[in-house]
């Protein structure tokens, strides 16, 4: 598995969000924080907008649910614009249409980050990724103890 390094794909990443100027970000729900009107929490984090460019390690592992946040191997992830959680299935709903159930395991692109950050200090994700997605992932943080984080999207063609 390649692994992006926090500088590098963080650069990427801030350097999309910079270039959006007002990227925004929503919640599909996570550690029971944010919620869709009408549907309850959800545990999908997922950007408001699409990223023009992505970073491109690929990120693999089981998907699995631990205090109402999802884990992909052993990281708290978030999701490309466009995914979406599926509460009959307990499936997530890539953008593409695919699906990854709970318990099964998922390959695609994406970045690892570590929120303790570097040298510079801890990764301010409420700054970097937006308030919502932010606190959803400083509670999954919380909750879980974790402090690896992973952003994915869909295989190539998938």
């Amino acid at each position: 598995m390649r692994r992006a390094q926090l500088g590098q794909a963080a650069g990427v990443v801030v350097g999309v969000a910079s270039g959006a100027i007002a990227l925004g970000f929503a919640v599909n729900g996570a550690g029971g924080e944010p919620e869709v009107p009408g549907a309850g929490p959800l545990p999908v984090v997922t950007p408001e907008t699409p990223w023009e460019s992505l970073p491109l390690a690929e990120v693999e592992g089981p998907l699995t649910m631990r205090d109402g946040c999802l884990l992909l191997d052993s990281e708290i992830v978030f999701w490309a614009h466009g995914t979406r959680w599926d509460p009959e299935t307990g499936a997530v709903v890539l953008e593409g249409g695919d699906t990854v159930e709970v318990g099964g395991d998922f390959t695609g692109g994406g970045g690892h980050y570590d929120l303790r950050g570097d040298d510079n200090g801890p990764l301010d994700v409420r700054s970097w990724l937006g308030r919502e997605a932010g606190r959803a992932i400083e509670s999954c943080s919380g909750a879980t103890g974790i402090t690896a984080l992973v952003f994915a999207y869909a295989p190539e063609g998938g």
